[in-house]
């Protein structure tokens, strides 16, 4: 679980914070929600994670056979070709949380984005600038947050310097291969995008801060 502090110059944004008093008594109400928004298409997360990609590494994955032998699945030429893209001279572990695989569909879609999506619709975005991903509990609209409710998240790193968060895999893989979404429809299936510098251009922020680890009560509860 990741919990981000943006520093701002507005000194108003602190009234919008809540008071000690407000914080215990949240601490008190643990509400569990039924929401509409997560239906089937969460049923599919984790399924590009793979047995490579739950392992983290480039060593290949043991099988065992009928026979009580132990075989060797190795990579194919395009998975090595795929991981040599993503690595960079400045990603220190590339194998760790490693981006999903290669859409089957995505050449189709790239085609599609060239020659027939209409005026309107936004370039897909590169797949090759994803470099990391996975899942998270994240806290992210105010609804979750005076709840006080985690819900399960997927990030990805997006070129050297952004983190997108997305509701679920789905939505990810739907902001990344849709060839006929808008500007304004392909970005709101990103719930949150932060960007470590190019945010620090904004006048209102003058950059992020990595709060220390603490416990906090939830209901009867610690996390």
């Amino acid at each position: 679980m990741f919990d981000f502090e943006m520093t701002t110059n507005n000194e108003n944004n602190t009234s919008l914070l809540i008071s000690k008093e407000e914080e215990e008594g949240l601490a008190l109400v643990d509400v569990e929600l039924d929401d509409n928004d997560e239906g089937e298409d969460r049923k599919n997360d984790g399924d590009f994670l793979g047995e490579d990609g739950l392992n983290g590494s480039d060593v290949p994955t043991p099988k065992i056979t009928k026979e009580g032998k132990t075989k060797t699945k190795k990579k194919s030429s395009t998975e090595q070709q795929q991981q040599q893209q993503h690595h960079q001279p400045w990603d220190r572990n590339p194998n760790i949380a490693p981006p999903p695989p290669r859409s089957a569909s995505r050449p189709h879609a790239e085609y599609l984005s060239t020659n027939s999506a209409s005026p309107q619709s936004s370039p897909l975005p590169k797949y090759e600038l994803v470099y990391h991903a996975g899942y998270v509990l994240s806290r992210i609209s105010f609804r979750t947050v005076l709840m006080r409710k985690w819900k399960q998240s997927f990030w990805i790193q997006y070129g050297p310097t952004s983190v997108l968060f997305f509701r679920s895999f789905t939505d990810y893989d739907d902001w990344l291969n849709n060839p006929y979404h808008t500007m304004k429809a392909r970005e709101f299936l990103v719930k949150l995008r932060i960007d470590f510098v190019g945010d620090l251009k904004k006048p209102s922020v003058m950059g992020y801060q990595v709060t220390q680890i603490r416990k906090k009560p939830y209901g009867r509860n610690t996390m």
